[in-house]
């Protein structure tokens, strides 16, 4: 889980903004929505990031996507560019900063970054396992990398990787490419879950491979099933079949005149079988099937958050959505959030969202809503929370944020035309 991210020179980020996770003193719905990471820490499991259009707010979880992207992919020539290095516009040429402390289960990691459009420049990753603060591995400016004395490295692997640490990917993603002597290292643990619990924007939006994938996992099908018709959308059932459709890629035309097969045995070869996702439906006149997209969109957009909701539900992992309610009905997505929160254990879940309708649910804490308002001034994105503001507690976040407390939302002007001629 995040306990605090930091950004500077990104996208529309220009100087450095912070995001904390960590929960305020608000005692609303405390064992519902926070987790007590170790005593006395207690993280948010839902932040919810609000904005006007064009104010930073994808941004801002594009700026988390990359810091881990960063640190578990790597390059394999020295020639490539560094990943995901865009400056703000005014600070092109100048390194992009991030900074990041989560939670492993109870161990806590430090990690900071500087790099430009060729370079790592350098980064250093700390974590605390019980009282003191270790050191991971650290690169200086001098390329230099250093690891700590406790990630029960030896001195062969540690060489290893060093030697195949290029200047455009971080020290952690080299051990995607290695093979170390070392099992079961500090270093391998930490690769591993942010491979596999943090997940990113683009994660599960295919739905024919998260139908394929509930082919060989009966919970996962299991769990979407259940979902879909809880939802009430008469779903009882979803399978994948075998269609063949045109392939315009084949040279029908030239097989016709060719005189060498029938129409027939032409039309035939000019065929590609495809998957499709077939959804069974149930009703009072009998059972009927449609492909997935013959349903509707918000159907479609609700079978990919179900795969999502599997995850963060069944095992603890980071999720960042943009537009959670993408096509979806409020209601539907307030009860995948709720659903989320009353059976989700040490998972986290940070989204963007329009909805306003939102914030006058009861749950919403003020800390779990970060606001994001790019600067009239200097046209960066600034990022700040509801609790920053000592409002009254008993006012309204929804009405707060409504008439313009929180900034944050979009200033429109008169909506009269001139229609009048000169």
């Amino acid at each position: 889980m995040i306990q605090e991210f930091y950004v500077e020179n990104f996208m529309s980020f220009g100087d450095r903004q912070y995001v904390s996770f960590e929960a305020t003193s608000d005692k609303t719905y405390l064992d519902e929505l926070t987790v007590e990471v170790k005593p006395g820490v207690r993280l948010l499991k839902t932040a919810i990031v609000y904005g006007a259009n064009a104010s930073g707010k994808s941004n801002l979880l594009i700026a988390i996507e990359t810091l881990w992207h960063l640190l578990i992919t790597p390059r394999d020539v020295k020639s490539k560019s560094v990943a995901q290095y865009k400056p703000f516009a005014l600070r092109k040429g100048e390194p992009t900063m991030m900074g990041i402390s989560f939670y492993m289960g109870e161990v806590k990691y430090m990690y900071e970054i500087s790099y430009n459009e060729t370079s790592i420049l350098s980064e250093k990753l700390e974590y605390i396992n019980g009282i003191r603060k270790a050191l991971f591995y650290e690169r200086t400016d001098d390329k230099k990398i250093t690891f700590g004395s406790t990630l029960g490295l030896s001195k062969n692997s540690a060489k290893i990787i060093i030697s195949n640490s290029l200047n455009n990917h971080t020290v952690l993603s080299t051990f995607s490419k290695v093979i170390i002597e070392d099992e079961n290292t500090e270093f391998e643990k930490l690769f591993l879950w942010i491979d596999k619990q943090v997940h990113g924007l683009n994660e599960h939006t295919k739905s024919i491979t998260i139908a394929l994938e509930s082919d060989i996992n009966v919970d996962l099908k299991t769990f979407i099933v259940e979902a879909l018709r809880v939802s009430d959308f008469n779903i009882t059932d979803f399978k994948i079949v075998d269609e063949f459709e045109d392939d315009i890629s084949l040279p029908n035309d030239l097989l016709l005149n060719s005189n060498m097969v029938s129409e027939e045995k032409a039309n035939y070869l000019y065929k590609k079988r495809v998957k499709k996702i077939q959804l069974t439906h149930s009703s009072t006149k009998g059972d009927f099937s449609l492909k997935l997209e013959e349903e509707s969109l918000g159907t479609v957009e609700y079978f990919k958050l179900s795969r999502k909701m599997y995850d963060l539900i069944r095992f603890d992992c980071i999720y960042l959505i943009d537009e959670l309610e993408d096509s979806i009905h409020y209601d539907l997505m307030l009860n995948e959030l709720v659903r989320f929160i009353r059976n989700g254990k040490r998972s986290q879940l940070i989204f963007s969202t329009h909805n306003q309708q939102l914030l006058s649910e009861d749950f919403i804490r003020r800390d779990m809503v970060k606001l994001v308002e790019k600067s009239h001034e200097t046209a960066e994105s600034q990022v700040y929370s509801a609790s920053d503001f000592k409002l009254h507690k008993k006012l309204s976040l929804f009405n707060a944020y409504k008439i313009g407390k929180f900034g944050a939302k979009p200033e429109l002007g008169s909506t009269l035309i001139d229609n009048s001629v000169n």
